[in-house]
């Protein structure tokens, strides 16, 4: 529903690593199809991890296309949380394959000065309920 908030994670890919029709995700359901389990499928290619919080705008999770979310996502790179990371600002479509610029607001360690925007385009939802995305970032 519109101003409901959120917490969402996973993990960060190479460049290249998801193909068209993969999501990247090895998930375990429960019979009542709740997700038990997800886990990367990759693990050998993960770069590091990306936790988003943010509220829903429009209709919410029901929003069929433009903004669907205000968010704040935290792109971390380092085995110690806040050693290597930047972070972004902005509006998130529901839109496949639809990009849209966000700001990225700053950083630390080799991040630190950083400045600029970063596209993103969703590829798509995976089989843990979790949505896909791909960026291109632009310091």
């Amino acid at each position: 529903a519109y101003g409901n908030e959120f917490v969402t994670e996973g993990v960060i890919y190479a460049s290249g690593t998801l193909q068209s029709g993969d999501d990247g995700v090895n998930t375990t359901r429960d019979a009542d199809g709740k997700v038990l389990s997800a886990t990367p499928k990759y693990p050998d290619k993960v770069i590091g991890r990306w936790t988003c919080r943010g509220w829903h705008v429009g209709e919410g999770a029901a929003t069929k296309t433009g903004p669907w979310v205000v968010t704040h996502q935290l792109f971390d790179f380092a085995p110690t949380p806040g050693e290597a990371s930047f972070t972004t600002d902005g509006v998130e479509l529901v839109d496949i394959d639809v990009a849209i610029k966000r700001a990225i607001t700053g950083g630390t360690g080799p991040y630190k000065s950083m400045r600029g925007e970063a596209v993103q385009t969703m590829i798509g939802i995976n089989s843990s309920d979790g949505v896909n995305l791909r960026f291109e970032i632009k310091p």
